[in-house]
């Protein structure tokens, strides 16, 4: 019985944690969210349609989750390059990536033109 108790127990566990791990990324509000500025330094695109990207003197990568599904085509998002641009981050943790390395991006802003939102 105790056996059995404890294998409960253990498999409640991971199925907790991979519920947690494994969560998607919550959409809050503008201004719940943390905003990047900067320029572009590097910008590449994912075959499942993600937009990377790295803004100059900031260590972290940020993306548009489905960004070429939202509009933006491979060229346009390449001509971020160099470009002055604004983010706004969900601030939330992720045993996948616990050091908020990678930011996922809910909108981004150019020239005062929003470009990509995932907000309705």
């Amino acid at each position: 019985m105790k056996k059995l108790l404890r294998n409960v127990l253990i498999l409640g566990a991971v199925i907790a944690l991979g519920a947690f791990t494994l969560r998607p990324v919550p959409i809050l509000p503008e201004d719940q969210c943390e905003k990047v500025s900067g320029i572009v330094d590097r910008v590449w695109v994912t075959e499942s349609h993600d937009i990377f990207f790295v803004i100059k003197d900031d260590p972290r990568r940020f993306y548009m989750n489905r960004g070429t599904e939202y509009g933006i085509s491979e060229e346009d998002a390449y001509q971020l390059e160099g470009q002055s641009i604004m983010t706004f981050c969900p601030d939330y943790f992720t045993l996948l990536d616990p050091r908020k390395k990678t930011r996922h991006v809910t909108k981004v802003i150019v020239d005062e033109t929003v470009i990509f939102s995932e907000y309705p």
